[in-house]
């Protein structure tokens, strides 16, 4: 009987782990090429890719409702950046009150989109305004979480409810959140144990009972303000609630004294 015998091939030479490249070092290198190449058309084409990169990871991260339709920075963000435009005099007018060259820790409680929030964030990153500012936001809600990320990768965002956040800031600021909130005045006095010196509120005022809008379950009224103790309330227009109603709505911006300690 024959026996028909076959020889193992030899093993191959055991390799390591085969590394996938990099898309991030990729791209990275080619904008390098690009800027290094002193070529205006070369340039401007790699920073289109980008970005449309950027513009399609920030579509992704747009919450599902809002995806496909008008851009949230576009329907959302100027309203978010006017809200806080509205407060940009009231707290500069404070912070001047401090040593020039203080850099304040602020928290943005319930910032929405965050445009606003970024808005802030910009201005006083550095301290060409004489002061600077190391801003994060809060929301007790993730709806907009990986849109905030997207947009402002560097700007911080807890998601926690404000009666577990723990941490102490010089300056808290909220704008058209304590209409949503069962106990706007319960709300407001844990802002204050959450600030070391100052929290801004700004809300509609005397919004007619028969025309709240969507989500709005408090009106802010003289009885509240009464209630609410601040420091200072001015009483304003805003283009950015009511302003084309008739009468025009009006908004507070309340500031009240921070009960934080270190």
């Amino acid at each position: 009987m024959k026996r028909l015998l076959t020889r193992a091939a030899p093993a191959a030479p055991a390799r390591g782990p085969r590394t996938a490249p990099d898309p991030a070092s990729a791209m990275e290198r080619r904008i390098t090429g690009a800027f290094a190449s002193g070529r205006p058309a070369r340039i401007r084409r790699v920073l289109d890719e980008v970005n449309h990169i950027r513009a399609h990871a920030i579509m992704l991260a747009t919450p599902e409702p809002d995806r496909g339709k008008v851009r949230l920075a576009d329907k959302l963000g100027p309203r978010s950046m006017q809200y806080m435009v509205d407060l940009l005099p009231h707290i500069q007018e404070f912070i001047a009150t401090q040593p020039r060259g203080t850099r304040f820790t602020v928290l943005d409680v319930g910032p929405g989109t965050g445009h606003g929030t970024a808005l802030l964030a910009d201005l006083y990153r550095g301290n060409p305004l004489g002061y600077g500012m190391q801003v994060s936001g809060l929301d007790i809600r993730d709806y907009y979480a990986t849109y905030f990320a997207a947009h402002f990768p560097d700007l911080p965002l807890v998601i926690e409810d404000v009666f577990d956040h723990h941490t102490k800031y010089d300056i808290v600021v909220t704008s058209h959140a304590i209409e949503h909130i069962p106990d706007p005045l319960g709300f407001c006095r844990r802002l204050q144990e959450m600030a070391r010196l100052a929290v801004f509120v700004s809300a509609p005022f005397n919004e007619p009972p028969g025309q709240l809008a969507a989500g709005h379950i408090n009106i802010i009224d003289d009885a509240f303000l009464e209630q609410l103790q601040a420091d200072q309330v001015v009483i304003h227009k805003s283009v950015s609630w009511g302003a084309f109603k008739d009468p025009p709505y009006e908004s507070i911006i309340a500031r009240l004294p921070g009960r934080g300690t270190s």
